[in-house]
C-alpha cells in the first residue's frame, strides 16, 4: 500500500471537508449520479 506517503495535514483537511464541498456544489446545481436509494454513487479507486 501507501501507507504514510501522502500529505497526512492534506490527507485530513480532505477527509473532513469532502462532506461540506458535495453538499455545496449540490446547492450550486452539479448533477451528481445517483443509486435507486438515492445515494450519491461512489466508486472505489
Amino acid at each position: 500500500g501507501s501507507d504514510w506517503l501522502g500529505d497526512q495535514d492534506a490527507i485530513e483537511y480532505m477527509c473532513r471537508e469532502a462532506i461540506p464541498a458535495i453538499v455545496e456544489l449540490e446547492h450550486y446545481g452539479v448533477p451528481f449520479s445517483r443509486t435507486e436509494e438515492g445515494k450519491i454513487y461512489q466508486r472505489p479507486f
